[in-house]
């Protein structure tokens, strides 16, 4: 009986401490057993290179996350068949990647031609923004009933130093259709992180009030420095990202002893992940970034 006892007790804690749990613990504040880690994209060629390995399916994808020590993967919303098996096979977090009105519009027409739709204020901006939300309001649902846990609004708005249009026009433009797929995503109770490279300071507020769980990216060289975000708004967000080449790449034992207190400084209050603002790509030093999550102690 006492044995028996034990037994599922240890079956009770590993659960609530498998990464799919610690990663909703992050994001709602809660103590983490550990640092929780993830990439916003995972590049094959790397994959390949680790696993001494010419194709890359759910198997070796799976065996490099494990072997980087990560606890979340961030799936595109059109892989229907992938996003099934990694939430009926692993315990990860699952995102599924969704892109924006703005970014689509920028793929689709170009960013010249799209700024210049939206400076004229061209009707078809409007109704193209439409279009795109009614198209994601079907993914989110679908998305759902796949079994994903979180969903990543993907929107580059932003350059090095600023955004690439007038605030006021994404409040007026853009931001109202976010609001409404984000009410859709927490019907759905999934948690919905927002991510854009550059530099957004400008609109976290916004964000915050639209109902976002999360930031993902926040590049230090522009501008988007994470201990004065998590100062300012770590209680009412959760940080993710934040490593950029430079700090993989530190040689330096001082450097590399102080990043390491830096990601437990901020990990120590929860509400963060840990993970690069680009996600890995072919040139990245991985046996770096490997070194680097396996130092990182667990238990802060």
């Amino acid at each position: 009986m006492e044995g028996s006892k034990k037994r599922l007790k240890g079956e009770e804690m590993e659960q609530q401490n498998n990464s799919k749990e610690i990663v909703k613990k992050a994001i709602r504040h809660q103590v983490t057993a550990w640092v929780p880690k993830g990439e916003l994209c995972l590049d094959a060629e790397i994959m390949r290179q680790v696993l001494n390995c010419k194709q890359i399916g759910f198997a070796e994808s799976y065996a490099f996350v494990k072997w980087l020590g990560l606890d979340l993967i961030v799936l595109a919303a059109k892989d229907t068949e992938d996003i099934k098996q990694w939430s009926r096979h692993t315990s990860l977090y699952i995102f599924a990647l969704i892109d924006g009105a703005f970014e689509q519009g920028v793929n689709i027409f170009g960013f010249s031609s799209f700024v210049a739709k939206i400076m004229k204020s061209e009707p078809s901006v409007k109704e193209f923004i439409h279009q795109v939300e009614k198209h994601n309001l079907r993914l989110i649902q679908q998305l759902a009933e796949q079994g994903v846990d979180g969903i990543i609004l993907a929107d580059d708005i932003a350059g090095k130093d600023r955004l690439l249009l007038r605030p006021v026009l994404y409040r007026e433009l853009f931001l109202p259709s976010l609001a409404r797929q984000i009410k859709v995503i927490k019907d759905y109770q999934l948690d919905v992180f927002f991510h854009s490279d550059g530099n957004y300071l400008a609109l976290v507020h916004d964000l915050i009030d639209l109902g976002f769980d999360g930031l993902h990216c926040l590049e230090q060289s522009s501008g988007m420095d994470i201990q004065s975000l998590k100062e300012q708004y770590g209680h009412q967000l959760c940080l993710w990202g934040h490593l950029g080449v430079a700090d993989i790449n530190v040689d330096d034992r001082r450097q590399e002893v102080e990043l390491k207190a830096k990601i437990q400084q901020l990990a120590s209050s929860s509400g963060f992940i840990l993970g690069t603002t680009s996600g890995l790509f072919s040139g990245i030093d991985i046996y770096r970034l490997q070194k680097l999550y396996t130092k990182i102690n667990p238990s802060f």
